[in-house]
């Protein structure tokens, strides 16, 4: 029997997947050299990327994971469903802590020019001043949290699929490439 997945899932798996990749090499760059050029396009992807999020959520929920077509043992089984909640958790999760960050941080959110919420500036200065101080910072630390534990699932799980390519050869890479593979 033919196993196939929706152009749906391939096309939001891979939207999510690569833009989520950049934008966590963007912020990677960003905070560790410092570079405040990119916060502008990061912020902007950021909030951008949750309307394909959403949907992917709510998509994946409603149809389910798709069989998997290798003979995992167990214990692997509960491994590949642990990274893809945490996948699925993460990338609704950093984009939204990200948001609270920005926002509640008094530093605005702007969209390629479309402003959704001005910076919060001190009178007289150009100085970005919290509404929030406590939530800004529940927005930072969730942010940089899930960047890390995003990253690491996102290793997790290329290598469960290139496990699944290389070692298996079980056609799961293949299936989510877009072909259809026997089962």
């Amino acid at each position: 029997m033919a196993s196939a997945l929706s152009k749906t899932t391939i096309r939001l798996h891979w939207i999510v997947a690569i833009t989520m990749i950049f934008l966590c090499i963007v912020g990677f760059y960003m905070t560790n050299w410092h570079d405040y050029g990119y916060y502008d396009l990061h912020k902007a992807i950021g909030v951008l990327i949750l309307l394909v999020v959403v949907p992917r959520v709510i998509w994946r929920i409603k149809m389910g994971w798709p069989k998997p077509l290798g003979k995992d043992s167990p214990l692997l089984h509960v491994i590949a469903m642990l990274v893809h909640w945490v996948l699925i958790v993460s990338t609704l999760s950093m984009p939204v802590f990200g948001l609270l960050m920005s926002a509640v941080g008094g530093h605005g959110v702007d969209i390629f020019g479309w402003q959704m919420i001005d910076t919060h500036f001190a009178p007289g200065t150009h100085d970005a001043v919290p509404y929030s101080p406590f939530w800004a910072e529940v927005g930072e630390q969730g942010h940089e949290i899930n960047g890390y534990l995003l990253m690491g699932t996102i290793v997790l799980h290329v290598l469960g699929a290139l496990k699944h390519h290389i070692i298996d050869k079980d056609g799961t890479l293949r299936r989510m490439l877009g072909h259809s593979i026997e089962s």
